[in-house]
């Protein structure tokens, strides 16, 4: 008897976990989608933003790779490292964060989905991968360099 209680018990613990992780899901991506639509102001972003990703060490192999951002006056915003254009979309800001709709070019994840932004910096912690093919943690630290201008500049000048 205790047997069918635990187990009965047991299912509907699974149950609810299932729907409630699919709700949090679903939560996500409707409130991904509404700040996007908030119609936020890109000021805050047009740019060139310059910076690195680091892994979080969990050995004695870190991995670093520099990256770059600019940011149109529009939103949309393009991502490149080693020279290489890694990911592309469309940005939103609201309430100090940042929220990076689109997708990579290539086989790296170089962007984080969401990043925090104040001061001339935006900063995130994000899953990416590294030389070797080995997937980590990481943090990614962006300082911005420039305007519109310098951007097209710095872009002539590489």
């Amino acid at each position: 008897m205790k047997r069918a209680r635990f187990a009965v018990g047991a299912a509907w613990g699974l149950l609810v976990a299932t729907a409630s992780v699919g709700c949090a899901s679903h939560e996500a991506a409707v409130s991904r989608a509404a700040l996007a639509a908030t119609g936020s102001t890109y000021t805050t972003l047009e740019g060139v933003w310059e910076g690195e990703v680091w892994e979080i060490p969990s050995d004695y192999i870190q991995g670093v790779r520099r990256i770059a951002v600019k940011v149109s006056s529009d939103g949309s915003w393009t991502a490149s490292t080693g020279g290489a254009i890694c990911a592309t979309g469309t940005a939103a800001v609201r309430d100090g964060l940042v929220i990076l709709d689109g997708h990579r070019v290539g086989p790296v994840l170089c962007m984080p989905h969401s990043l925090k932004v104040g001061d001339g910096h935006m900063w995130a912690a994000f899953e990416t991968s590294f030389r070797g093919g080995r997937t980590a943690a990481a943090m990614i630290g962006l300082k911005r360099v420039g305007g519109v201008a310098e951007a097209a500049e710095a872009a002539d000048k590489r």
